[in-house]
């Protein structure tokens, strides 16, 4: 069962020791924290098994959502509509 975190869902992931390590090896190869290289794999594998229609609609629907969530706390924290700009 995931976790709200905000408009995004926390998945607690165990892997193997081993395989934990190619990951961190291949992470530090990229210059990115092991999270953020599972997030590019789990990804990809999505695009790969949705299908990339699917995939492009979701994701879309994503950046509208991290839009919305932005111009809300532009809203909040200064008290200026950004619709009416």
């Amino acid at each position: 069962m995931a976790k709200v975190h905000g408009n995004k869902r926390h998945y607690q992931l165990l892997l193997d020791p081993e395989r934990a390590g190619l990951l961190e090896r291949l992470a530090d190869q990229r210059g990115l924290r092991p999270a953020a290289l599972m997030r590019t794999f789990v990804y990809a594998a999505l695009k790969r098994e949705a299908g990339a229609a699917a995939y492009k609609v979701a994701e879309a629907q994503d950046a509208a959502t991290r839009r919305t969530g932005i111009a809300n706390q532009v809203k909040g924290r200064c008290g200026f509509d950004t619709e009416q700009a």
